[in-house]
């Protein structure tokens, strides 16, 4: 077997989206909302 070396530096950011779950609502009005991952490679 070959010996592999790697040298990695990843960048980016990892968050989480959160959107509405009440469509059209006022922000104050809101009572639910859903959670999906987020984020973007820089």
């Amino acid at each position: 077997m070959t010996e592999r070396k790697f040298d990695v530096l990843l960048m980016g950011r990892s968050s989480i989206d959160l959107y509405a779950n009440d469509i059209g609502a006022p922000f104050h009005e809101i009572k639910n909302f859903a959670a999906y991952v987020g984020g973007c490679p820089t």
